[in-house]
């Protein structure tokens, strides 16, 4: 079945949603690897962990009937078989309008662990570029945290209401544990499974993604509530369910922003044993003799033998992040994917990635600086700046509930054109809502 794509315009936008078509396992083992294999780290997340295969159903033979005498398969069997959905909404906009919404858009996703970077026809970065780099800030982790601590008004008066303040449980999973994630709005946002959600007594609403029974609740405590202060009742009863009735600790990843104070207050405020900090991880890379496609800023699906359209450079972007060969050779077992037509080849590419913690504030000063990459001529037509949200967040943009399932996908990422228009591509799974 072909993606169903539907387009709306807004000026100065153009927007499409496109949900691609239900993908297939290959035969004689695990996923091959395929163009649109996005993987997030910090878990490893595959933007699409099954490959195409023409003419044949989920359930073996065309229109996922019985094939050769085999009984049909059970339902559940049936549903662990089938392809995730994944959805890819795209947006076109100039960086320069008054009402471009590139900035808002990655405010929204507040939590990123991984940045990287692809410029054709460059070798060395400028040194403004390559400063902002550099300067992208550390994060800190803070083991054994109780999350009551982030209620506290002492937290909340010192880092909540000066500035945007992250935080986000490390190495627990949206779907098995308990986890929670204060977002730069000051609302804490805790995913429980059935069991705390009782013990705890606070109010909250199912899981979207927890079925018909459900299993697990989420609780949004809003800690710039007016009415959210120490002599409250409401703030009294937060505390004293997290604190003494049902105590939850968690180790958490944090950032917070705020220019006007020192880079080392959170190190301050916490215990020096239980508080560290840490540096993304920054990696710099020549890619020689990269196929590109063909695009036009103005054609989001692009031209028969003008342009490639945004699913094609989408997926061809994931080949090139994951180092996928695009020769196409016929001696290859690992991949057959190869660059969309039309296209160039470059002579060079420069590619960086930086992992870790990255909050939305410095992600926004790094577009900007590359939309100044093209004040100066260049031989490059386009750029990318592709972000990969944690796949075990609570949440994937502004307060949108986030789950697994099978991938936990949430992703975007920016093309900017010489005349800075600029693509958005906003990725995400199954358990997920459309981005906004």
């Amino acid at each position: 079945m072909a993606p169903a794509l539907r387009a709306t315009l807004h000026a100065p936008l153009q927007r499409m949603c496109t949900a691609p078509a239900a993908l297939l396992a290959p035969a004689g083992g695990g996923p091959a690897l395929h163009g649109s294999d996005l993987i997030a780290p910090l878990p490893p997340a595959a933007w699409r962990r099954v490959t195409r295969a023409a003419g044949r159903s989920p359930i073996g033979g065309p229109g996922g009937g019985e094939r050769g005498g085999r009984r049909r398969m059970s339902a559940p069997l049936q549903r662990v078989q089938q392809a995730p959905r994944h959805l890819l909404v795209c947006e076109k906009g100039h960086a320069r309008h008054p009402r471009s919404r590139h900035s808002a858009h990655v405010r929204d996703h507040a939590y990123n662990c991984r940045v990287s970077i692809l410029i054709p026809e460059c070798g060395i970065l400028p040194e403004v570029l390559k400063s902002t780099i550099a300067d992208i800030g550390e994060y800190y982790l803070v083991k054994n945290l109780s999350v009551h601590e982030l209620v506290a008004p002492e937290f909340i008066d010192s880092f909540v209401k000066k500035g945007p303040c992250y935080a986000l449980t490390y190495n627990t999973k949206i779907d098995q544990d308990n986890t929670a994630a204060l977002i730069p709005t000051g609302k804490l946002i805790l995913s429980v499974d059935k069991d705390t959600y009782e013990e705890l007594g606070l109010q909250g609403h199912p899981s979207r993604y927890s079925g018909k029974k459900a299993m697990r609740y989420i609780i949004t405590i809003d800690l710039t509530d007016s009415n959210f202060h120490p002599d409250g009742k409401k703030h009294k009863r937060v505390l004293w369910a997290l604190k003494e009735k049902k105590p939850l600790e968690f180790d958490f990843l944090m950032a917070w922003y705020n220019t006007g104070a020192e880079g080392s207050t959170l190190m301050s405020y916490f215990p020096k044993n239980q508080i560290r900090a840490l540096k993304p991880k920054i990696t710099f890379s020549t890619l020689r003799d990269l196929q590109c496609p063909a695009l036009q800023s103005n054609e989001l699906e692009g031209k028969p033998e003008e342009s490639c359209s945004t699913e094609e450079l989408f997926e061809w972007l994931g080949a090139v992040l994951n180092q996928v060969n695009l020769d196409n050779k016929s001696s290859s077992f690992l991949s057959t994917y190869c660059c969309p037509q039309p296209n160039t080849t470059v002579d060079q590419a420069f590619l960086c990635t930086i992992t870790g913690f990255i909050i939305p504030d410095k992600i926004i000063q790094l577009l900007e600086q590359l939309c100044s990459y093209f004040t100066e001529p260049k031989l490059a037509h386009w750029l990318t700046l592709t972000v990969h949200g944690f796949a075990d967040s609570p949440v994937s943009w502004r307060e949108n509930e986030h789950g697994f399932h099978k991938g936990g996908e949430n992703l975007y990422n920016f093309v900017v054109f010489r005349n800075l228009d600029y693509w958005l591509q906003m990725a995400v799974g199954t358990n997920d809502d459309c981005p906004p």
